[in-house]
């Protein structure tokens, strides 16, 4: 798997700190739910998880009537969680809710 990751960054070249946040998804993934992850979702994860963080540091400081424009990327957060619980992966029954196989 890293073999692979510095072979193609060897054809596209290597961009920090994007490429290696985007592997270490890909890493985790396999590692934790023996869960292949294309390097293109990896890197939309990134992504998602970039705005996560801003918005976690920008909702401590936010009036409370503001939290509604949160909401859809707290359901798209939500969303990501579910399906690391549903895919079956070793850690399949995070947080006792027993939903994995």
């Amino acid at each position: 798997m890293i073999t692979e990751f510095l072979d193609s960054r060897r054809t596209t070249g290597l961009k920090m700190p994007g490429d290696v946040k985007a592997f270490i998804v890909q890493l985790f993934n396999k590692l934790a739910f023996d869960r292949h992850v294309a390097f293109e979702e990896a890197e939309q994860f990134v992504g998602f998880q970039t705005i996560v963080v801003a918005m976690g540091s920008l909702g401590q400081i936010l009036p409370k009537p503001f939290y509604m424009f949160l909401s859809s990327t707290s359901r798209q957060y939500a969303q990501y969680v579910l399906e690391m619980i549903v895919s079956g992966g070793k850690f399949n029954n995070i947080g006792g809710l027993g939903m994995g196989h």
